[in-house]
């Protein structure tokens, strides 16, 4: 042992020798010196060739053979921990393996495109209520492991066309029992004209004013008391409700669903066993082909551009029919006039067997030259007494306006009293009309609006009755 620590002490005099001994150039080159580690533990550093400075900092080989007894120098060096110490800095130099984040990244499966090959299909084309819906050829669009299948599609109107749709095309009609009806049906079982005044105000706003408009309302008002009758409203509820007037609604879609709806109004024809069921929620009708329009054989009365949506109660609105309706206008005579740009709008309620309404508006507006044709045309077809043979009561003058054919041996009595009225009073007849909207941008009124009250009740359809003209 005193062999050994002289030793030990000589070696550390020879080494501390050589490192002063060559202080000039820093180290003696090539040669491992002794260090102190960070953790206390002694390590081994190597010279530079020049002698310069060492070639790497101190190697600490952690838990190293050098014991507490086995402190010499020469012992570190035939155990060439630091060696051994550099290698477990390649060993810690774990980052290869620590660098995991690419075989992370390996975990994730490769599952291909799924758009090869391409899963789409091409659809067929389809009806959506009266519009044609045809599919573009689709485009695959891959997401992870799932194809996503882009169908885009044209959709048109079949109805603008004049046309319907049958198996994804628009079609022309060949025949009434060719249409295709909505799911909902109702029969009209009240139709009152309104007022701009009293408890029957109605119906809209037609000329922007802030105002409900209904100006033919009140000089029917006016004029129904000049001459003995029932008035309008006491002879269409007569109408209603023996079936001589029966007029159907039918919707293309479905209540509580808020959705984009065509209404189509159809002359009906009553299936029940007498006119008293037709109002009752379970009438049955069957739909007269006078209802269509000769040529495109699309319904005469056509709601277009019409919704059901919900505001506090689901509803239906409804516009861009034109809808003929009989009226009297007095002393004016009575026909069937066209409400042009009629709107609907009803608040829907379940009844028995479907859907119905009350209180619903109707309202639209009647051009002055279709009141002056319905004269003219009730004159020539009642007023022959009159002695005009093929010319008209009314006639346009020259610059605007109305003039009265003059009546010259009139042979009118008893029951054609209204008809001597027509040819005495027709001048002061002319005066009373006075209508309030102008329909075609010229700043001159050429139309009466109009309102009505309309209710609805629930109703079975069987579809057209071809044997009923």
């Amino acid at each position: 042992m005193r062999w050994i620590l002289v030793c030990g002490l000589m070696v550390g005099v020879a080494v501390s020798a050589c490192a002063s001994g060559n202080s000039e150039l820093g180290c003696t080159p090539n040669e491992a010196v002794q260090c102190v580690c960070a953790s206390g533990l002694e390590g081994v550093q190597e010279c530079n060739n020049e002698g310069t400075g060492f070639k790497t900092g101190c190697q600490c080989g952690g838990e190293s053979d050098v014991s507490d007894s086995d402190t010499l120098v020469p012992d570190s060096q035939e155990s060439d921990t630091g060696g051994e110490a550099t290698d477990t800095g390649e060993v810690t130099d774990t980052g290869e393996a620590t660098d995991t984040g690419e075989a992370t990244d390996t975990t994730e499966t490769d599952f291909g495109d799924p758009c090869d090959p391409d899963p789409c299909v091409l659809k067929e084309p389809t009806c959506d209520g009266y519009s044609s819906v045809v599919y573009e050829t689709p485009v695959c669009v891959s997401s992870g492991a799932t194809a996503d299948c882009n169908h885009a599609f044209e959709k048109t109107s079949c109805l603008l066309e004049g046309q319907t749709c049958a198996d994804g095309a628009c079609l022309a009609i060949d025949h009434p029992s060719d249409f295709t009806y909505g799911p909902i049906t109702m029969v009209v079982s009240r139709l009152k004209i309104g007022y701009q005044t009293g408890p029957d105000l109605c119906c809209f706003d037609l000329s922007g004013d802030g105002e409900r408009d209904n100006a033919l309302g009140q000089l029917i008002m006016s004029v129904e008391g000049l001459i003995d009758g029932a008035t309008n409203n006491e002879v269409l509820a007569e109408m209603i409700q023996s079936g001589s007037w029966i007029r159907l609604l039918n919707l293309s879609g479905t209540v509580e669903t808020e959705e984009a709806v065509v209404v189509h109004g159809l002359v009906g024809q009553s299936e029940n066993g007498s006119p008293a069921d037709n109002l009752t929620g379970d009438g049955v009708f069957s739909v007269k082909p006078t209802s269509f329009e000769p040529g495109s054989l699309l319904p005469s009365i056509r709601f277009a551009d019409g919704s059901i949506y919900f505001d506090n109660e689901w509803s239906l609105q409804a516009e861009g029919a034109q809808w003929r309706i009989p009226l009297s206008l007095g002393p004016l005579g009575e026909s069937i006039y066209t409400v042009r740009s009629a709107k609907l709008v009803a608040g829907l309620v379940s009844t028995g067997n479907g859907y119905g309404f009350e209180d619903g508006m109707l309202g639209g507006h009647v051009l002055l030259v279709d009141i002056l044709s319905g004269l003219n045309e009730y004159v020539a077809n009642t007023c022959s007494c009159l002695g005009l043979g093929q010319l008209d009561l009314v006639t346009p003058k020259q610059g605007g306006g109305y003039t009265c054919t003059p009546i010259g041996n009139s042979s009118c009595t008893g029951d054609e009293a209204l008809c001597d009225q027509l040819g005495v009073y027709c001048g002061a007849s002319i005066l009373l009309l006075k209508p309030d909207l102008d329909t075609d941008g010229d700043m001159e009124d050429d139309a009466f609006s109009v309102g009505f009250w309309i209710d609805a009740t629930s109703a079975t359809l069987t579809g057209v009755n071809v044997a009923t003209p």
